[in-house]
């Protein structure tokens, strides 16, 4: 639906839900992988799994997700890296380094 949820006015950075017409923009061979519900519901996921770490009085760099993390908390198994693809496609994540590894960030 195009009722997607915003996370406008967080304090931190969140991911909003793909709409249909961002996900009809995707190309074909990434649409293919994952289907807009499963990948909103790993958005989803992966903003509480954010918001979690930001409250974490233990927790590290609560902006940078690790491919563990990501494989971890999505349990998608070989469609993450379709999903990594998805999301960078779609300009929500983006990569950097953080002490030497390859990490993703939310963009706000």
């Amino acid at each position: 639906s195009s009722e997607a949820l915003t996370t406008e006015g967080q304090p931190f950075p969140l991911m909003d839900e793909v709409t249909d017409e961002q996900f009809e923009k995707v190309p074909e061979y990434l649409r293919s992988q994952i289907s807009l519900e499963l990948l909103n519901s790993a958005v989803t996921k992966i903003n509480d799994y954010v918001t979690d770490k930001r409250f974490d009085p233990e927790g590290e760099s609560s902006e940078a997700l690790t491919t563990e993390e990501l494989q971890n908390k999505l349990k998608l198994g070989i469609k993450t890296k379709a999903f990594v693809l998805l999301l960078m496609n779609l300009g929500r994540i983006r990569t950097t380094k953080l002490k030497g590894q390859i990490v993703y960030k939310i963009v706000e």
